[in-house]
């Protein structure tokens, strides 16, 4: 198979990773996500986190961060099993055989995650944004394995 393209950090993921090393922040992929996700600013986000039961320097449980989006006034919506499945049936050729997403498809099968909403991506011990179209993550260049799939969405007052 062809070696497939390094592809730099997408902006708005370095632009938080930034801000993450200027305040001595690490472990922190969950604030980025859940940023990256809303639209909220980095410091807001890393606020409603602590405030949720995260510790400075640490990853946190699911439920945190449910508690954290809640604060700010938004929910997590699961992506059904089958609508994950329905995305790699629409693979070409063999392809559609694949047994599980990875964090390298939406590069590598651009049409078929055109219609994906913007969503994070669960894998071992880590947690993406997929916003635009795009993994907005250092995993954009690796071939994680996405056990699960959440949409974020407002929740209405």
């Amino acid at each position: 198979m062809a070696r497939i393209k390094h592809l730099p950090l997408p902006d708005a993921f370095s632009q938080l990773d930034k801000i993450s090393d200027e305040i001595g922040e690490h472990r922190d992929c969950t604030v980025k996500a859940l940023a990256l996700i809303t639209g909220v600013e980095y410091g807001t986000v890393h606020s409603a986190l602590g405030q949720s039961g995260r510790k400075s320097g640490q990853g946190c449980h699911r439920y945190v961060q449910e508690n954290a989006l809640k604060l700010l006034g938004y929910k997590m919506v699961q992506i059904p099993f089958k609508d994950r499945h329905a995305i790699i049936a629409s693979y070409p050729g063999q392809h559609c055989n694949l047994h599980h997403l990875t964090t390298r498809h939406p590069v590598r099968f651009k049409a078929q995650w055109a219609n994906v909403p913007d969503c994070l991506l669960y894998v071992r011990g880590h947690v993406a944004a997929y916003v635009d179209g795009v993994v907005q993550d250092y995993t954009v260049n690796r071939s994680s394995r996405i056990y699960d799939m959440y949409t974020v969405e407002k929740i209405n007052a």
